[in-house]
């Protein structure tokens, strides 16, 4: 009849409306995954890569056909491979796994850092694979490690302005006696030249404690004229 018709086609249109919803919701996640700043690796669950988004064929300078069917255990330092497969293995079992920190295998002497968030792939209530979100930590370690250096070199300054001060304090001592024994009358000349030659060599010292001072930044360097040339 003519009612059923419309129904028909009603119902026909309502569908065709649904399934392009789903389908420009499906293309917007396609876009999402593609073009994510972070690496994002699917794997089956014997760990193999079933895709990668754009972000990590960057990242591995390989395109998604190469890294397809590859474990990625194998792509990662050896040592680090035990770390993936308890992480792979604690997300299967519905066990709680915070962000992982693996190696690049051959990433030597520059190591490269990945740091991995593991979620798994659920079908049905059941998991079918795993989803690896991925994020380049190596600027960021080497700039802890810069970091790490500066305080040890601030803590190195810090001892050199300690050890500056006592030693200035010291050599005020001998500058003093010194000048106060070479002012005295009748200081046979052998004396008086050991003593200028104590004097000089205080003064040397006391140069060197100026310049210790100034490498832990506690004192300024002052700045003198120099000719190049000479």
């Amino acid at each position: 009849s003519l009612t059923l018709r419309r129904k028909v086609r009603a119902q026909a249109q309502q569908l065709q409306r649904q399934y392009q919803k789903e389908l420009q919701l499906q293309k917007h996640y396609e876009q999402l995954f593609e073009n994510a700043g972070d690496l994002v690796v699917a794997l089956d669950l014997e760990g193999r890569i079933t895709t990668v988004n754009r972000a990590a064929e960057s990242f591995w300078k390989e395109t998604r056909d190469a890294l397809r069917g590859r474990p990625l255990a194998a792509l990662l330092h050896n040592e680090d491979q035990t770390t993936l497969q308890n992480a792979l293995q604690k997300v299967q079992t519905g066990q709680p796994c915070p962000p992982i920190e693996v190696r690049l295998k051959g990433s030597e002497p520059r190591e490269r850092i990945l740091e991995l968030n593991v979620q798994p792939l659920v079908q049905d209530g059941v998991c079918v694979g795993f989803e690896c979100v991925g994020r380049d930590q190596t600027h960021r370690r080497q700039l802890e490690t810069q970091l790490r250096q500066m305080q040890r070199l601030e803590s190195v300054g810090q001892l050199a302005a300690g050890v500056a001060h006592d030693y200035n304090n010291i050599i005020t001592v001998i500058l003093g006696h010194t000048g106060m024994l070479l002012q005295e009358a009748g200081v046979p000349p052998p004396v008086q030249e050991s003593l200028q030659e104590i004097q000089r060599a205080a003064t040397r010292a006391a140069d060197l404690t100026r310049q210790l001072l100034a490498f832990s930044r506690k004192q300024v360097m002052q700045a003198r004229p120099l000719n190049l040339n000479e």
